[in-house]
């Protein structure tokens, strides 16, 4: 089946069930060994379905909350409509409407929207296992029902903007479910998880402390290490300011690229999709500044010159060029080029840029120079470029803050031996510096100016950071309790010398730049996740590695390796040790969350 979204045993009968996806199937037989697609009498336009049932109905009772796939633009404006809570009460053989209106699947919290509305990306139905009457759906708000999907009440429990006198749920609905008590209820968002204990009167928000944000991409301030500005899926554009892991909103919606003025840190840039806002106070009260008449693609890149903080570049989709602002924003005009997929300054050399479109890299010396004076060459047509596979990308563009000749770009998908390229002479010919990378997909690049540790790269990918370095010649894994997830952005700060890591979905982490060996290192307390730590003379541990399978040290020491009373390696993970000198691996790191 297409699409297949959910699928539920009958309470009563357990060798009955339902699915749905883009259709209604009810199983007969033991285990479902015959389907029967009964999708016949749905309505027209229907698309995506949810299912739920309660032991405290009827046998045979199954609720479809049912969205819509056809919409018709009327009079400019887009017209689409929740198509109904349907209710079977013979194992969905047969299925009778039980409502379609108001519009519960729309962004109004009295349902009287028909014009936005995305059950086909998001919604749920949960039935309370002590009552087969009482419902709670939805997709961007809550509704509940108390008489089997016939009425909803006046407004929905539950409103995306906290309208006056109903609760606060972030919109976005993907997961309901209820407690066995029967009162209690769970609800899965966007924006995190909300409980209700009366039944959805009233909503307790469970996230805080929970560090699972979605970050698109994440800035922080070349000299003040604490203030830190992201874009986060449907979390807005977010700033932390102080040694906390607070941050608070600048704008709504998702949160895409943004930036911190070198020059004057009260001066914050966020983004969502197309939209720019500056804040001109440290975060509130941000103001849209998106060039009159430019689009640009769901993450606009940004870009701002390092010496004159007041130029900054905007990578337009539609029309396909850049556009720079000598005045933060407040007047644009196109600079050409083509630069909608990524672009970037350089901090040694104001005016060069490097942009990308796609697989197509471009080079400008002079992008401060009078508008129809910018002159762009496309670097990527090179003898010495790569030819990449089809279908494989490049994802990000780096340069050296110290030698704007030495620029690199990082490549998603999965082709093996074509990750990471390396160019010293502004992108005439290029190096392959994948060999050692796993094959997952490098989704982000941060280059480090580094005298004694020439060509130091940072990369993310889908399975955590490596780097790799000239002296090393050879990349290593640096995640030392870093979560396995895919990190879709990096940022150097030299004065802390802190390595920044915006995951998408376990927050924004931190961590030591690569050091040489230390000559002693220590370990205690509770250990978990994968560690790699080595020493050129001794390591004690006096930890535990407490966490199972999953969890997997390494340690490496010149000297010697100490066990000392009281440590402990739980049953299920694994800890190697090897008495060596160092070498590839990661030395002594200290990764911590940053965001909460």
């Amino acid at each position: 089946m297409p699409g297949c979204y959910d699928i539920e045993y009958f309470p009563d009968d357990t060798t009955r069930m339902a699915a749905s996806g883009f259709n209604f199937l009810a199983s007969s037989g033991t285990a479902g060994a015959v389907w029967t697609n009964r999708s016949t009498n749905l309505p027209a336009g229907s698309r995506r379905i949810a299912l739920a049932v309660s032991p405290n109905a009827a046998n045979g009772t199954i609720y479809m909350y049912i969205g819509r796939r056809d919409s018709a633009l009327v009079n400019g404006t887009m017209q689409s409509r929740f198509k109904g809570l349907y209710r079977s009460t013979d194992y969905g053989a047969t299925y009778t409407l039980r409502s379609n209106s108001p519009n519960i699947s729309g962004y109004d919290y009295d349902g009287g929207d028909r014009a936005r509305e995305q059950s086909d990306i998001d919604m749920d139905l949960a039935v309370s296992p002590t009552n087969g009457s009482l419902l709670l759906l939805g997709t961007h708000n809550i509704w509940k029902s108390t008489n089997a999907g016939n009425s909803y009440g006046a407004n929905a429990v539950s409103h995306w903007s906290a309208s006056p006198g109903i609760p606060y749920i972030h919109e976005d609905i993907n997961f309901i479910s209820y407690h066995p008590n029967g009162t209690r209820a769970y609800v899965g968002s966007d924006g995190g998880v909300y409980c209700s204990i009366d039944n959805g009167t009233t909503w307790n928000d469970l996230t805080y402390g929970l560090v699972i944000s979605q970050f698109y991409r994440i800035n922080v301030h070349p000299i003040n290490g604490n203030i830190i500005v992201n874009g986060a899926q449907d979390a807005a554009g977010n700033v932390r300011v102080g040694a906390t892991a607070e941050f608070k909103q600048v704008n709504g919606g998702d949160g895409m690229s943004c930036m911190i003025d070198y020059g004057n840190d009260q001066i914050i840039y966020t983004s969502y999709a197309e939209d720019v806002f500056r804040s001109n106070t440290g975060g509130p009260n941000a103001a849209n500044i998106k060039p009159s008449g430019a689009t640009g693609p769901w993450v606009t890149p940004l870009a701002m010159d390092y010496t004159t903080p007041a130029n900054i570049f905007y990578g337009s989709a539609t029309p396909d060029n850049i556009y720079r602002s000598n005045n933060r924003g407040d007047n644009w005009e196109s600079i050409g080029g083509s630069g909608f997929s990524d672009i970037i300054t350089c901090p040694n050399n104001t005016g060069r840029m490097y942009a990308l479109s796609n697989n197509a890299i471009l080079r400008s010396n002079n992008t401060l120079a009078a508008a129809a004076s910018v002159s762009w060459t496309t670097i990527s047509s090179n003898a010495g470029f790569p030819t990449l596979p089809d279908g494989i990308n490049i994802s990000r563009l780096g340069v050296n803050p110290g030698n704007s000749h030495e620029v690199w770009f990082c490549v998603g998908g999965y082709s093996a031996d074509n990750k990471v390229f390396r160019s010293i002479d502004s992108g005439r010919t290029w190096q392959n510096r994948s060999t050692g990378l796993p094959n997952v997909a490098v989704l982000s690049i941060a280059v480090q100016n580094n005298g004694s540790r020439p060509g130091a790269v940072y990369i993310g990918t889908d399975i955590g950071v490596f780097y790799r370095d000239d002296v090393l010649n050879a990349w290593v894994a640096f995640r030392n309790g870093l979560p396995t997830a895919p990190v879709t952005d990096l940022r150097i700060n030299v004065s802390t010398g802190k390595l920044r890591a915006g995951t998408y979905g376990r927050g924004i982490w931190e961590s030591d730049l690569y050091a040489n060996c230390p000559s002693s290192f220590a370990i205690a307390g509770i250990q978990g996740g994968y560690q790699f730590h080595q020493s050129s003379n001794t390591i004690t541990f006096t930890g535990a590695l407490e966490q199972g399978f999953g969890s997997e040290m390494h340690l490496r020491a010149n000297g010697s390796i100490t066990f000392n009373p009281g440590a402990n390696i739980a049953g299920g993970s694994t800890l190697k040790a090897l008495i060596g000198p160092c070498g590839a691996g990661i030395p002594n790191m200290n990764i911590v969350p940053l965001e909460k």
